[in-house]
């Protein structure tokens, strides 16, 4: 019996020994086929991964560039557009400021046309007024002179008038005197009767007629001859002077 069981021990021990190793060996293939398959998992699970990863980074980048590529593209259309709108505007208030540099070209030429319009209807004016006040001085110089002249020929034709009359009158007294001196001496040398009392009166009387009527037909044509040539060359004097005086 204790054989036996020795050999059953033995027996029950290999076979428990060969059921532990075939165990172990099952275990451990269990194990390895389970290393293996999660490591083949692993390695799938890895490979998806990065399959996945790389995918998603190839969207995300392509995504990205897209993104770029829109935003280049935006910013492009965005840029032209404001470049657009900048050139116009730039346009705009470079037309405007020609518009305006014009405009104000045009004002100043039209104000400078007014100025010199202004100017020349001024210097017109003034020029004007300068010949009219000539003009004016000269009529008063020419009036002024003619009335000087007048004035002059008048008074010196009273002067030569009075003088003239002086010297008439005192012709005419010495006359006078002479006639009274020769009725003097002739009656004085007369005898004094009735009949020859008469004759000294009327020679006298006779004298003074003829006289007198010399002195008439004298002033009517002498003194008026002498006026006209004394005028004449007062005349020619003061325009002379005139002349000297311009």
């Amino acid at each position: 019996n204790a054989v036996t069981t020795s050999s059953e021990q033995s027996v029950t021990t290999a076979q428990d020994q060969t059921t532990t190793a075939a165990t172990v060996s099952t275990v451990s293939d269990a194990a390895e086929e389970n290393a293996v398959t999660t490591s083949s998992e692993q390695s799938v699970t890895t490979e998806q991964e990065e399959t996945t990863a790389s995918t998603t980074a190839s969207t995300v980048s392509g995504a990205a560039e897209e993104n770029a590529v829109t935003t280049s593209s935006e910013q492009s259309v965005t840029t032209a557009q404001e470049q657009a709108i900048a050139a116009t505007t730039a346009s705009t208030v470079s037309g405007a400021a020609e518009e305006n540099a014009v405009t104000t070209s045009s004002e100043q030429s039209v104000t400078t046309a007014q100025e010199e319009t202004t100017g020349a209807t001024t210097a017109s004016t003034v020029s004007d007024t300068a010949e009219e006040n000539t003009v004016t001085t000269s009529s008063e110089q020419n009036l002024t002179t003619a009335q000087e002249e007048t004035t002059a020929a008048t008074t010196a034709s009273t002067v030569s008038d009075a003088t003239e009359q002086d010297e008439a009158t005192t012709s005419s007294e010495q006359s006078v005197t002479t006639a009274q001196e020769d009725t003097a001496t002739s009656t004085t040398s007369l005898p004094v009767n009735s009949e020859s009392s008469e004759a000294p009166h009327s020679s006298v009387s006779d004298f003074m007629k003829k006289e007198w009527d010399w002195w008439l037909r004298w002033s009517e044509n002498c003194m008026t001859d002498f006026i006209e040539k004394w005028y004449t060359w007062n005349s020619e004097v003061a325009n002379q002077c005139n002349m000297r005086k311009v």
